[in-house]
């Protein structure tokens, strides 16, 4: 990948669409991104079912996820998340543990489920006692329970239970780790966002009809909300549409939820091939929702397959259609997507939404999205349908125009050199993102 250094100092777009110019209106508010983890490196990208090290390492070093996470209860044996520990520091990635009982279910001995989260906090705090032999990397962040409600079979007042006191137990342990509230399961959230009139699709009937049925459970996400204990909330989020703004605006503004958010689960297109998925989308699906969860305000975003698995559900569609590579470890378009994403944003601090639309409605939209690092600016662009759209740079710099590779022969992406005219870049726009930035 090519670095590109560069500075805009301002934003002054017009969207010419059939031939005539509108004036572009910056309608979001600025999105101010502070990363938790202490550590010197860029923890907006994770990836999930990263696959066997002999095969991935290399491919995993490049792509340049720096954050993972893996499943313990007490009967993981304790070798198993050793090696997995050292699997993840010698690529680089730093390891949440996800906490359960073996049973998804509220432990009927809290002494011994305390002393268990007790010992295996202190075996990866990293404060030098009783600490895994050469730890490298500690374990500062904990999920407690995958997923509300699919990994939990007890109530809500049980999980919350269940959640403060294993929170305690950590922080005992270990008094600067981070507690990760269980994730809500996408569909429920669908369910919610409808409800609120957040979004409106055809597909609206559809999902409520299929949330019927379910009265309380919006009451029990309300009531973990306003009773646990924990640093950071987690959302899921397998879409078909480009839901997850509606998602935040639930819990920001519905939910008045301030704490950081992360999405530790995320795929897509959730589709099968016969209701439209190729290849080519989950490439463009991969960038626009990092790029739409991201100015929205989420911290941190994992594409929960990296590689493809065997077995079950993951032989099945659309489970098989979402992984970076597949079971051989033979790259995708969304593997080289994710390559270019990760290298252009790496290091970011704020991201600017300068869309103006409806949020959640897809008709005819132009995505207008400016990224800024510390020493660059990149602007993120795409399109439901050909439009065009005009950025200001200043002087007579030259623009790089990067595209989102879409066939897994584009291992390195297609790009183009344009110079301003009347210091002002026009972009044809497509469904395919392209990445803008002044050429070094």
């Amino acid at each position: 990948m090519i670095l590109i250094i560069f500075a805009v100092s301002g934003l002054f777009a017009s969207l010419k669409s059939s031939g005539e110019t509108l004036s572009g209106k910056i309608n979001k508010a600025k999105v101010s991104l502070k990363p938790g983890l202490p550590l010197q490196k860029d923890y907006h990208f994770g990836l999930d079912k990263i696959g066997d090290p002999s095969q991935s390492k290399k491919a995993l070093k490049k792509l340049g996820a720096t954050w993972t996470y893996k499943d313990i209860n007490p009967n993981t044996p304790s070798k198993e998340i050793d090696d997995f520990i050292k699997k993840v520091e010698d690529l680089g990635i730093v390891p949440v543990f996800n906490l359960s009982t073996a049973d998804k279910k509220y432990p009927s001995d809290e002494t011994t489920w305390k002393n268990f989260v007790k010992k295996t906090t202190a075996r990866y705090d990293g404060d030098g006692e009783k600490d895994m032999p050469k730890l490298k990397t500690p374990v500062k962040y904990w999920h407690v329970i995958q997923e509300w409600k699919v990994h939990w079979k007890g109530t809500a007042e049980e999980y919350v239970a269940f959640l403060n006191m294993t929170g305690d137990a950590i922080k005992q342990e270990a008094p600067g780790a981070k507690i990760i509230l269980a994730g809500i399961a996408g569909r429920a959230m669908e369910a919610l966002i409808y409800k609120y009139n957040l979004v409106k699709t055809p597909a609206s009937s559809e999902i409520e009809s299929k949330q019927d049925g379910k009265s309380g459970y919006e009451d029990e996400i309300k009531y973990i909300f306003g009773n646990g204990k924990y640093d950071i909330v987690d959302f899921h989020s397998y879409e078909k549409n480009y839901f997850l703004e509606a998602k935040m605006k639930l819990l920001r503004d519905i939910y008045k939820i301030n704490k950081p958010v992360w999405v530790m689960e995320a795929g897509g297109p959730f589709l099968k091939k016969s209701e439209g998925y190729t290849d080519e989308k989950s490439a463009q699906f991969l960038v626009k929702q990092h790029v739409q969860a991201f100015a929205s305000g989420v911290e941190r975003y994992i594409w929960a397959l990296a590689t493809a698995k065997s077995g079950g559900m993951w032989d099945s569609e659309p489970w098989i259609n979402m992984p970076l590579s597949d079971t051989k470890h033979k790259p995708k378009p969304s593997f080289y997507a994710f390559d270019l994403l990760a290298d252009k944003l790496k290091g970011f601090t704020k991201v600017e939404d300068l869309t103006d639309k409806n949020i959640g409605i897809e008709s005819d939209y132009v995505y207008v999205f400016k990224f800024t690092k510390p020493d660059k600016t990149v602007y993120i662009l795409w399109a439901d349908a050909k439009a065009k759209y005009s950025i200001p740079f200043p002087g007579k710099s030259k623009i790089l125009v990067t595209h989102t590779p879409t066939t897994s022969s584009q291992k390195t992406p297609k790009t183009e050199s344009v110079s301003p005219k009347n210091e002002e870049v026009t972009f044809d726009l497509t469904a395919n993102p392209i990445f803008a930035e002044i050429k070094n």
